[in-house]
């Protein structure tokens, strides 16, 4: 399921600059944010590309 189906379907996706397969590794505070919906979501809305995540 890609990125916007997810969406449409009331999911809030997360994108985590900096990290790679083990977002609870790589980037833990920005992690434990997300989780705890402390992200603000237009900081998440960037592409994905090289050396970060897809989906959280």
């Amino acid at each position: 399921m890609g990125r916007e189906a997810l969406e449409a379907a009331g999911v809030r996706v997360v994108i985590v600059p900096g990290a790679g397969h083990n977002v609870m590794f790589d980037r833990p505070d920005t992690f434990a944010a997300a989780v705890a919906g402390r992200t603000e979501r237009s900081a998440t809305e960037q592409a994905v590309g090289p050396g970060t995540s897809g989906p959280l």
